[in-house]
């Protein structure tokens, strides 16, 4: 059972050897994890299409449409919320060619939209090993300074958060089949 409180301390153990009860307490280990772990869990998890995150799902239409560029603008999800759209769907939307601006996509494909996303996970139990060590070595490098005072310990964190990306990446590489490549007319015209 993950809790936040966990990675928190995993990310402590490293920078040295704090531990906390609570995200809440009132001691700087506390306060520095507080201060950088939704952030942190936030950029992780839109730093790549993680299989944990991605949400796949259909949007209608808003009443307003764009000003000007495109004809018709999809509000992004909120529950779960959408960190980055991904992609839409390529059979439904082959050629789309579309926009995020703000908290919408702006495009001229006609509604309902299917989209996959990235969303945000807020339950630390939805986590796979592998993407809960990569957050907790993103926020163990995140506050080392602040702990340690040492630049030499921050660096060497900051070099196992990316040893912990990439391992990340890998797990979260085979989980699944390979994906599918759909010829595009450029493609085509090659042969």
């Amino acid at each position: 059972m993950a809790s936040w409180v966990q990675i928190c301390n995993k990310s402590l153990r490293r920078v040295g050897n704090y531990r906390i009860q609570s995200l809440d307490e009132s001691n700087e280990a506390a306060r520095s994890c507080k201060d950088v772990y939704e952030a942190v869990r936030d950029t992780v998890l839109a730093r790549h299409p993680w299989n944990a995150a991605l949400v796949r799902t259909t949007l209608a239409a808003d009443a307003t449409a764009p000003t000007w560029g495109y004809e018709r603008a999809f509000t992004l999800p909120s529950d779960p919320y959408c960190l980055r759209v991904w992609r839409l769907d390529e059979y439904s939307h082959p050629a789309a060619e579309w926009k995020v601006v703000g908290r919408k996509i702006h495009t001229d494909e006609s509604a309902p939209l299917k989209i996959e996303y990235i969303s945000r996970i807020t339950d630390p139990e939805q986590l796979p090993p592998f993407l809960a060590d990569l957050i907790s070595a993103e926020i163990a490098s995140e506050i080392a300074f602040r702990l340690s005072e040492s630049n030499t310990k921050a660096e060497t964190l900051r070099t196992w958060a990316e040893q912990e990306m990439r391992h990340a990446r890998s797990m979260d590489g085979q989980e699944g089949a390979s994906e599918r490549i759909i010829a595009d007319d450029f493609i085509a015209e090659r042969y």
